[in-house]
């Protein structure tokens, strides 16, 4: 049985973002996620700040020129998270 490389880059994606968000930082895996992967909810000294925000991973085999990030984003998409609010 193969893997797909999509399979692959995900689970890629997820390793770099566990590397990236400070350790003392929530990361919660939401599942089913509908469009929003992850809920980061931010701690700092040991207490909670009551500060949160979502994250919707993506992951690809393409390279990016000079450390920069370009993502195309349909309009519904972008609608429904800036809909979202978190409390």
């Amino acid at each position: 049985m193969k893997r797909p490389r999509q399979h692959i880059i995900e689970d890629e994606s997820e390793h770099i973002l566990k590397n990236v968000i400070p350790s003392e930082w929530v990361l919660r895996k939401l599942n089913p996620d509908y469009g929003i992967d992850y809920l980061v909810e931010i701690f700092r000294d040991g207490s909670s700040t009551g500060l949160q925000f979502y994250i919707q991973l993506k992951g690809t085999d393409r390279s990016s020129k000079n450390d920069e990030i370009s993502l195309q984003l349909e309009r519904k998409y972008f609608e429904y998270y800036y809909a979202l609010r978190l409390q």
